[in-house]
């Protein structure tokens, strides 16, 4: 995390919603690793075998006030999705973006298609942008690899200034495979629930 509490403080309070349910919109690229993020933090067996998301959702319940039902809401990276997308951005009273750390090209990506969108459509939703695959940074032979196609990773600096470009509320990193830091996606969404609503 780069941003300390008091960022989030600062989130608008008249977007206090009071609703019992609470859905976080998850963004990114086809191949951005938001769904095994997902799964991993649901304790769902991690698999290197890719396959395209339309849109799913996973679910938990916060011992807040409310018993707040909260709904982590993946959506599709695909183009031909963009309108599922939007409808989850219309319930959405969050957002992660994800990028994958071994593709450079997906903070473009990321910049023209989802946080546009997101903007476009929900001006002041708070964002946290996660850098997804951290654990590829040590994957010597997929360095070489990426050396050999053109392509470079995206070094933490890279990440922090392309979250705060647009006013991100928060950068991490994390790794599916391991389930580094995955446990921060449930800390952001508690903090911004409790921000939000006020409490």
């Amino acid at each position: 995390m780069f941003y300390p509490m008091n960022k989030l403080q600062k989130i608008n309070s008249k977007t206090n919603m009071y609703n019992s349910v609470f859905y976080c919109a998850f963004c990114g690229d086809e191949t951005s690793g938001k769904t095994q993020l997902l799964n991993r933090l649901f304790n769902i067996t991690f698999s290197e075998y890719y396959e395209p998301t339309t849109i799913g959702e996973y679910k938990f319940k916060m011992n807040d006030k409310l018993k707040t039902d909260v709904r982590l809401c993946d959506t599709s990276g695909q183009i031909k999705n963009d309108a599922l997308r939007y409808i989850t951005i219309q319930m959405a009273k969050c957002a992660f973006i994800c990028i994958s750390l071994d593709d450079k090209e997906q903070l473009k990506t990321a910049k023209k298609r989802f946080v546009n969108q997101l903007r476009k459509y929900k001006k002041s939703i708070p964002i946290v942008v996660v850098g997804t695959k951290s654990d590829m940074r040590e994957d010597k032979d997929e360095i070489i690899q990426l050396k050999q196609m053109g392509r470079k990773m995206i070094e933490t600096e890279d990440g922090i200034k392309f979250a705060q470009s647009f006013g991100a509320v928060g950068y991490f990193e994390c790794s599916a495979k391991t389930k580094f830091n995955i446990h921060l996606v449930l800390q952001y969404t508690r903090i911004l629930i409790k921000i939000i609503r006020g409490y």
